[in-house]
């Protein structure tokens, strides 16, 4: 999916080990001046938690209600977090737990986020393209 990282994620990243990280509220409001580059690693730290409990409603709920430019701030944030073998991991076992059928029609319930995934796949291209 456009949405994670890759499948050989070992999640043995000492940072993230033990890392506890409350549960997103139904609606996030995003405050102008937020220091998005911390909030887009808790949000990834979030969402690898519930990868890890296999919560996929979790994680869809997550694309759900997230504001768009968060989304795409955490996305981003994916890169500096893994280096490529552990994003494909992680990307891998995203799609494993929750399809990229099911991420795709997310944009159907929440059309803001089809220009955020576009810029995803935009930036995947770029990163497999030109590294």
């Amino acid at each position: 999916g456009c949405c994670a990282a890759d499948p050989r994620l070992q999640y043995s990243d000492s940072r993230l080990s033990g890392a506890r990280v409350p549960l997103l509220q139904k609606q996030q409001v995003v405050q102008p001046g937020l220091d998005f580059k911390k909030e887009a690693r808790e949000l990834n730290e979030k969402i690898l938690e519930m990868l890890r409990s296999k919560d996929k409603d979790g994680i869809l709920r997550v694309y759900e209600t997230v504001d768009p430019q968060l989304l795409y701030d955490a996305y981003l944030d994916m890169y500096d977090m893994y280096d490529k073998p552990a994003l494909d991991q992680f990307e891998e076992d995203f799609d494993e737990l929750v399809p990229e059928d099911e991420i795709m029609k997310v944009p159907l319930k929440r059309p803001e986020l089809r220009v955020v995934f576009a810029k995803m796949l935009a930036h995947r291209m770029k990163k497999a393209t030109f590294g």
